[in-house]
């Protein structure tokens, strides 16, 4: 994600890439926030780097502080979103509920597509 800032229609990485070194890349797709942090997030998404796509939006955004909001990053497999997919762990209970690493169930799964279904 972090060598897309380099591509000529986002151009970020001189100036963010050093903000970027020793983070792991934050899920776009699985972010829970307030109002007021969407709208900033959709403002530079859509008008100020609309030649960014949105995780490269995001990860600079909150690594160089430029959000105004207070911003947690959970480890994948807890929180309250769980992103089970692409390096996630599949754990589910006896009822077949998906479950954190902690073993306590998961309000919200993101990437749950990546497994298949029973019987299929």
């Amino acid at each position: 994600t972090y060598d897309l800032m380099r591509k000529p229609s986002c151009n970020l990485y001189d100036r963010y890439a050093k903000f970027m070194e020793g983070t792991q890349i934050i899920n776009a797709g699985s972010i829970i926030g307030c109002p007021s942090a969407f709208k900033q997030l959709a403002e530079y998404m859509r008008v100020k780097w609309s030649g960014c796509n949105d995780q490269v939006t995001l990860n600079v955004l909150v690594r160089a502080k430029m959000i105004d909001a207070s911003v947690t990053v959970h480890r994948q497999g807890y929180g309250a979103m769980n992103v089970v997919g692409y390096g996630g762990i599949k754990i589910r209970d006896s009822k077949d509920r998906w479950l954190n690493r902690n073993c306590l169930r998961s309000p919200v799964v993101h990437q749950y597509d990546c497994f298949s279904c029973k019987g299929s």
